[in-house]
């Protein structure tokens, strides 16, 4: 709500993603227990002009979304790459995907996906993320793998000097 009503004030800083997805995954190291997590990272890779908390909680948002709708013995895979002006990043699952048709159903407020026994969550996560990224100035979006699973691809501008 807070970012719809423009009364979020981003404390951004240049950073490299690596930092981020590496301190999202010492976070998540017990959640992550029995997954197979590959990250793909350029060597160089320019930086990004963020509020480093808020995008640890879009990492770490995405990494239980793919945990949670995932078999442990299922890998997870970490892409980044720089597009253009953006650096692009995704988070791929080998679950079982997305319902067709709701690719962007899944970002609204209180959209809820259920799988199996596993309990409901509040359907605020992925809208989270989603105000995350907007606010940062990138997109996000979702689709089904061909080789089924779900993935998450959310892209940030790329740090110019300028943007202090």
């Amino acid at each position: 709500t807070k970012f719809e009503t423009g009364h979020v004030a981003l404390k951004k800083e240049p950073y490299f993603l690596q930092e981020i997805i590496g301190s999202s995954l010492k976070i998540l190291e017990n959640t992550l227990t029995g997954f197979s997590v590959s990250v793909e990272v350029p060597k160089e890779l320019p930086m990004v002009n963020i509020d480093a908390i808020l995008i640890e909680q879009v990492f770490q948002n995405l990494i239980e979304n793919a945990v949670g709708f995932s078999h442990s013995s299922h890998e997870i895979a970490i892409s980044v790459e720089a597009v253009e002006k953006f650096i692009a990043v995704s988070i791929c699952d080998r679950g079982l995907g997305l319902p067709e048709g709701q690719e962007k159903t899944i970002f609204d407020k209180f959209y809820t996906l259920s799988q199996g026994d596993r309990p409901k969550g509040a359907g605020l996560g992925l809208a989270i993320c989603q105000a995350i990224i907007l606010g940062h100035g990138g997109s996000i979006s979702a689709r089904n793998r061909d080789e089924g699973g779900a993935c998450f691809t959310f892209a940030l501008p790329i740090y110019e000097e300028k943007d202090e």
